[in-house]
């Protein structure tokens, strides 16, 4: 190689951003919250797909017969579609921010719409006010216990190493004085 070739090497590798490295606790805690999460809606969507008549009263509409079925069945496809975004995020939280966020996103927008939706309720509906009050605790408890690991997560990152190899140059055990990093940087 000649000087102009390694010059312009450099120039490149200058341009590049680091890779991060995340705290393996937070990395793990992270994992385990987000699995926690998918667990407890699945618990709730498993149910309605496979047995939606034993739910159709919780939605005051079990007077609908078949429709009323296909409701509840239909609802809990949506809660398993919508846990499609946690697989990526327990695999690598580190390296699937973009869908750490938007579990995050879903979460919130769940949240705020059930207790939009509940406090619409009229009174009288004592079954459809208990499974919204069971949704908001569920949707709630997921958003607190997801944005603490997210947040962890953003404390818990140095630069230096890619997550899943050991980083020679610096104590892994501890976080960065900093604080985290600008919300844009990249993640590799």
């Amino acid at each position: 190689m000649d000087h102009t070739e390694v010059t312009a090497c450099r120039d490149q590798e200058a341009h590049v951003p680091p890779r991060i490295r995340h705290h393996p606790a937070a990395l793990w805690a992270a994992r385990i919250i987000v699995l926690l999460v998918c667990c407890w809606n699945l618990t709730a969507a498993i149910p309605f797909v496979l047995d939606p008549s034993g739910h159709v009263r919780s939605f005051e509409v079990s007077d609908c017969g078949v429709g009323g079925e296909l409701l509840v069945r239909g609802l809990g496809v949506a809660f398993l579609m919508w846990q499609v975004p946690f697989i990526p995020v327990i695999w690598r939280p580190g390296r699937n921010r973009v869908c750490f966020c938007c579990l995050l996103g879903m979460q919130a927008i769940g949240l705020a719409g059930e207790t939009l939706m509940l406090a619409g309720l009229p009174d009288g509906h004592a079954s459809l006010r208990a499974i919204g009050w069971r949704f908001i605790a569920f949707d709630g408890a997921g958003l607190v216990g997801m944005g603490l690991a997210y947040a962890a997560l953003n404390w818990g990152r140095t630069a230096g190493a890619d997550e899943d190899v050991p980083n020679e140059n610096s104590d892994s055990a501890s976080l960065p004085a900093s604080g985290p990093p600008p919300f844009g940087t990249v993640d590799h």
